[in-house]
């Protein structure tokens, strides 16, 4: 679960770094949105500390808190929410009637005609 996480989720990048915390947050998430029990924090921990410097980065430990350095969270995909396609059928504008729907499809397609 670890290693599909780091492929999924992070990106290297030497000049960002990531609280342990929100990274075994992030973790977390995506095990249980995949209906898999994720191990301890301790264990997250201890297991990625020495998979990260195969990453090129380091965990650094400052105060009360530790961070990995050399890896960045990488950006959801973000849905769009109202898709080319849907203003098309005008599925997501019926409330709006036909004429509306119509013009708006026209619009965000760059159409001056409507």
């Amino acid at each position: 679960m670890l290693e599909d996480w780091i492929q999924a989720r992070l990106k290297v990048d030497a000049t960002s770094q990531i609280p342990a915390r929100v990274a075994y947050a992030d973790f977390c998430h995506r095990a249980r949105a995949i209906d898999i029990e994720p191990c301890t924090e301790t264990r997250f921990g201890r297991d990625f500390s020495a998979r990260i410097v195969e990453l090129g980065g380091i965990k650094v430990k400052r105060r009360d808190r530790a961070y990995y350095y050399g890896v960045s969270l990488a950006a959801q995909n973000l849905r769009v929410p109202l898709a080319a396609e849907q203003l098309r059928n005008g599925s997501t504008l019926g409330a709006m009637g036909d004429r509306r729907a119509k013009q708006a499809t026209h619009a965000y397609e760059g159409d001056a005609s409507a």
